[in-house]
This record gives C-alpha cells, sequence and structure tokens, in this order.
C-alpha cells in the first residue's frame, strides 16, 4: 500500500476524529461502569440536589421499557415531581412525533 507523502490536514482530522471518539468511548464506559458499581453513592449525591436526582429518575423512567418504568416509581427515593415530568416529557414527544408526521404528510402531498 502506497504511503501518503505527507499528513494533510484532513489525514489529521480523521486521526481526531478517531482519537474523539475512542475518548468519548472509554469515557463512556468508565461512567457506565462507576454507576452500574457504585449506584447508591450515586443516588445519595443526587439526593443533594433535588432537581438533578428528580431528573435522573424522570430520565431513568424515559428509558426503561414500561414494566421496568413501574417498579422504578416504587423507589423509596423517587421525588414525587418524577410524575408531572414524565408525563411533562412524553407529551413534549407526543407532540414532536405529531409534528414529524405532519410535516411527512406535507411533503407527500
Amino acid at each position: 500500500m502506497k504511503q501518503p507523502k505527507k499528513i494533510t490536514a484532513q489525514h489529521l482530522a480523521v486521526i481526531s476524529q478517531i482519537a474523539e471518539a475512542v475518548t468519548q468511548g472509554e469515557a463512556h464506559e468508565a461512567l457506565r461502569q462507576t454507576t452500574q458499581a457504585r449506584f447508591d453513592k450515586v443516588l445519595t449525591e443526587l439526593s443533594r440536589q433535588p432537581a438533578l436526582l428528580s431528573g435522573f429518575f424522570a430520565a431513568v423512567e424515559l428509558a426503561a421499557t414500561a414494566k421496568t418504568a413501574a417498579l422504578i416509581t416504587t423507589h423509596h427515593m423517587r421525588p414525587a415531581e418524577v410524575t408531572r415530568l414524565v408525563e411533562d416529557r412524553k407529551a413534549e414527544i407526543a407532540a414532536e412525533k405529531e409534528a414529524r408526521n405532519a410535516a411527512k404528510k406535507s411533503l407527500t402531498k
């Protein structure tokens, strides 16, 4: 295979993108592992900032299956306001979906 004579700006950009992807992958994995291994401590720290704790529970419930979300709603550290946050976000998601569908229909006419 023929080697390039010099490294171009395009080569540097590709190398930079690869390095960033690897770093982000490693950071993502470290975050996942820490959250899993030290989940109780994560919840304790989040409880010091109620808005963060509520946002965390809402995000987890929204990402979970319906059955798992139902289980999460019974967690003793789950703030009551999470129910409203989840309902509000589900309404936003439904409105966004409806807008996308309306946009698709207008393009096909």
